[in-house]
């Protein structure tokens, strides 16, 4: 199985993301001296001190603001991909009218697969550059302000309506937003500029239309996107937890307490993620999913036993084995369905390297000496902050669900024993590798006794009838 380690060269990575961020750059100055056409040697100077400029306060922008995705290859890549295309695309737009720009098309992409703050980075660099490219014979005069602000204006308010968008044909809606304030901000300026109405209204026309388009293109693309570069965008996660998911329908039937208890480890983990300023999204699908391994065996697994536990008859060592195997069989079968490498790894992550303790103690106590190894879980440790929400999840359920009927100050005394434990299990700390404080550990365990209290919330006895 792969490790799934946090890199330990995001140094190197980051030069690498910096130096991939030239291509760009090259493809930028290439299409403004296409654009301008300069005549004088200054200009060639000036343009390039112009694009340089540009990209460095990006680049340091994004190191100040958003340096996750400049030492994530992948999101660098995407990036550096989708900023590389679209000066080109705009000079084909000109040729239309120089009121068409296809910039909306790449900051929707880079705000669905790399994040808010990156594309709020890039829309900015993105107006700069369509400023310069939208020079008519002179740089920056109004068709090239006119370009820059639509740009600017249009890349915003797309980027922030996308903020809560979780379904595909919502993100259609955002572009159609960001179509609207361009309209208006080519509407401002050309009244601005006593533009006949004619006038006017093609060019809203123009603004509007390919804007749009780029909406419709982002829908149609995003799928390809999701499957070539592994990306869990908001709407591909929405969609695994429908529940007519074929691992979720063959969870429901063959390992339904499995799936309850599934469904409740997402509960705690999505509120908590959203306390803490995780994924609550990606939080609660790596809950959904974070128990498929036990599809290979699901009546070996207490949950899922109406009457006799197997595991009386086996020696503790088979036990072990059985149990542990659950965790590297779910990577493997979700990686098989083609569900998103961040999923995967929780799923992969979700008991880290932990002792099955209950099976290791009842060796010892049979045959004396017990090897821990062949008890302990043989993954990494959770690397994201999901992925620990979801290993605490799990292990608070299980504890808390095993105690029945009880009151409400014995399951706060568990779930605090459970939660803190893991940070001192034996040598091991198995939250050392998320991105989490102590004072997120302790946030966690506040939600998850809220939520505990609505899922496990006391219920009225009703009298029996009396019989006349």
């Amino acid at each position: 199985m792969p490790s799934y380690n946090k890199s330990k060269f995001a140094g190197v990575i980051g030069a690498l993301s910096a130096l991939l961020l030239l291509v760009p750059m090259l493809v930028a100055y290439i299409c403004a001296l296409s654009a301008l056409q300069p005549a004088e040697p200054a200009a060639y100077i000036g343009i390039a001190l112009y694009v340089l400029l540009c990209y460095a306060l990006f680049i340091a922008d994004l190191f100040i603001q958003a340096r996750t995705v400049l030492v994530t290859f992948k999101k660098a890549l995407i990036l550096a991909l989708m900023l590389a295309v679209m000066p080109p695309l705009t000079l084909l737009g000109r040729a239309a009218n120089p009121y068409v720009t296809p910039m909306l098309l790449g900051i929707m992409l880079i705000a669905t697969l790399v994040g808010e703050r990156a594309a709020l980075s890039s829309t900015a660099l993105l107006a700069a550059i369509a400023g310069l490219l939208g020079a008519e014979g002179d740089a920056f005069g109004i068709p090239s302000f006119t370009l820059l602000a639509v740009t600017l204006a249009g890349g915003v308010a797309t980027t922030y309506a996308l903020r809560r968008v979780q379904t595909r044909v919502a993100i259609i809606a955002a572009g159609g937003i960001g179509a609207a304030v361009a309209a208006l901000c080519v509407a401002a300026i050309g009244m601005l500029n006593a533009a006949p109405a004619p006038v006017l209204l093609m060019n809203i026309v123009w603004v509007i239309l390919p804007a749009l388009l780029c909406a419709l293109l982002v829908v149609g693309s995003l799928p390809v996107w999701e499957n070539v570069f592994d990306v869990a965008t908001a709407a591909r996660l929405n969609e695994l937890l429908n529940t007519n998911q074929p691992l979720l329908k063959q969870l429901m039937y063959e390992a339904p307490g499995t799936y309850q208890h599934s469904m409740n480890v997402a509960a705690l983990a999505e509120s908590a993620a959203e306390r803490i300023g995780a994924d609550p999204l990606l939080a609660r699908v790596g809950a959904c999913y974070h128990d498929v391994g036990k599809l290979r065996r699901p009546q070996y697994f207490k949950e899922n036993q109406p009457g006799e536990n197997i595991h009386d008859t086996l020696p503790p060592e088979e036990s072990a084995a059985i149990i542990l195997a659950h965790q590297r069989d779910g990577a493997i079968i979700l990686a098989k369905n083609k569900l998103p490498g961040s999923v995967v790894r929780i799923a992969a992550e979700h008991h880290g390297n932990s002792l099955v303790a209950y099976f290791y103690y009842k060796a010892q106590s049979l045959g004396g000496e017990a090897d821990a190894k062949k008890f302990r879980y043989p993954g990494n440790r959770p690397s994201s902050r999901e992925g620990a929400i979801v290993l605490l999840a799990d292990c608070c359920e299980a504890a808390v669900r095993s105690l029945g009927e009880t009151t409400k100050e014995a399951r706060e005394e568990l779930v605090h024993k459970v939660i803190w434990s893991k940070l001192t299990d034996g040598d091991e700390n198995l939250l050392s590798d998320a991105p989490l404080t102590l004072s997120d550990v302790s946030e966690i365990e506040r939600s998850f006794l809220r939520t505990f209290s609505g899922i496990m919330h006391d219920r009225i006895e009703y009298p029996e009838e009396k019989k006349a």
